[in-house]
């Protein structure tokens, strides 16, 4: 080879070398810049709950807020503890009340997710009421938080029906489970959207006084999310779960009052938005990490439920990675964000939401919480946002989380570990600061 044949070999070899080197780095900032991750503390965090006998296997999951118009500094957060019922905290995390539920109901009350909404008209009286679905006894609840005692009180009907089940079928606990609400202060119309536990079902719910002021509710209308999916290469997939009976669940929910959609979490699918009063055909915005990708299913006779191995691994440039559960808007001035707990990684996927149909979701960050002791939030389910002055601790409105596996592990007398559970409250300034920069 001569001379000149070996130096221009030599240079197109070092220029591919140094195109691919310049291509992965390229993708890699890309890929990296793409979803920063951005780690927030806590400021405030609530006690601990511990599911078991000893604390009524209070188990906190879903947390919301009442906004105290008078003196925002004075606002509760709203949360659920499952059978240990229904709990509100001041913002320093300090507990008010804690609403049990009604031990003598078979099967037990859990009061599984929340939702508050304010200044609903009862009656010709304007009241801000409280609703969590009751997984237990398959319906809703309802409760009305006084301004002036920052109490909670029940006012649900006694003869709410059953949202899903039968009295046949109630022990199967195929029951109420998650929750989003919106009141249209126009025509005066409180409506619910509930997600069935372990199918693909979601209820929507016309919610009306009685003439003695408590509130009952009717379904006026059932959607079905998909269970099965075809993918680009033509094959049939369904996502992997423990019992043969089971569909896909939704859990998390949130309604937009700006697009009128509604957005559901299916836990092992993605992120749909569903237009509750309209016909469009429910759409997924957003993918877990693990949809389409084959699996192996294996019986766990102990256990006497499936377990599920990945066949191949997660692709990195998806950031919601399964379970997928608690959804949040945050809308404020020209700020529209989705936030979604994505359970698989530890992590808060925030997207942003456009102002204009077809209403595109983009996501644009992911958040790693450490709580007051530094200790990373885990295994959140539910979420809530609030966007305005909640005083000198939240001037820029609050994020509230659930977290899965708070604080150091406590033990029993019998040495056994104790599954303690809480929520954690983080400045929005904190994000808001990621956001501008």
């Amino acid at each position: 080879m001569s001379l000149i044949n070996r130096i221009v070999k030599r240079y197109f070899t070092c220029l591919f070398f140094f195109s691919a080197l310049l291509s992965l780095t390229t993708a890699s900032l890309y890929a990296k810049h793409l979803y920063p991750e951005w780690v927030i503390h806590a400021n405030v965090e609530t006690e601990r709950f511990f599911d078991d006998a000893a604390n009524g296997f209070a188990d906190a999951d879903d947390p919301a807020l009442w906004y105290n118009h008078k003196n925002p500094s004075q606002s509760l957060i709203i949360g659920t503890l499952k059978k240990g019922g229904l709990a509100s905290f001041t913002l320093n995390g300090k507990l008010r009340q804690q609403i049990f539920p009604d031990a003598n109901k078979i099967p037990t009350s859990r009061y599984n997710n929340v939702d508050v909404i304010h200044s609903v008209n009862i009656n010709q009286h304007p009241l801000d009421i409280i609703i969590t679905t009751d997984r237990g006894q398959d319906r809703l609840r309802f409760f009305h938080l006084s301004a002036k005692q920052r109490l909670m009180r029940n006012i649900t009907a006694t003869d709410v029906p059953m949202i899903f089940s039968t009295l046949e079928t109630l022990p199967l606990q195929r029951s109420a489970y998650g929750l989003a609400s919106y009141y249209e202060h126009q025509q005066q119309q409180l409506w619910a959207f509930v997600s069935q536990r372990k199918q693909n079902q979601l209820a929507i719910l016309q919610i009306q006084p009685t003439t003695s002021g408590l509130l009952s509710y009717q379904v006026v209308k059932q959607i079905a999310l998909p269970s099965q999916f075809t993918l680009s290469n033509g094959q049939q997939w369904a996502p992997c779960l423990s019992d043969d009976n089971e569909q896909p669940q939704i859990e998390g929910m949130v309604f937009d009052k700006h697009s009128k959609q509604l957005y559901a979490a299916q836990e092992q699918v993605g992120i749909w938005r569903v237009d509750p009063f309209g016909k469009q055909s429910p759409e997924l915005i957003d993918r877990v990490a693990s949809f389409g990708i084959p699996y192996s299913r294996i019986w766990n006779h102990d256990e006497e439920e499936y377990h599920c191995n990945l066949l191949q691994p997660l692709p990195k440039h998806r950031p919601l990675v399964a379970d997928v559960e608690g959804l949040a808007l945050f809308q404020q001035h020209q700020q529209r964000l989705l936030l979604a707990s994505s359970q698989g990684n530890d992590r808060i996927v925030v997207y942003r939401l456009s102002h204009h149909a077809p209403y595109s979701v983009t996501p644009i960050a992911t958040l790693k919480i450490l709580g007051t002791d530094h200790k990373q939030v885990k295994h959140t389910d539910g979420l809530a946002t609030f966007p305005y002055y909640l005083g000198k601790d939240f001037p820029y409105g609050v994020l509230i989380v659930h977290d899965g596996e708070a604080g150091e592990k406590s033990y029993l007398n019998d040495n056994q570990v104790r599954d303690a559970t809480n929520f954690k409250l983080i400045s929005w300034g904190q994000i808001q600061q990621k956001l501008i920069q």
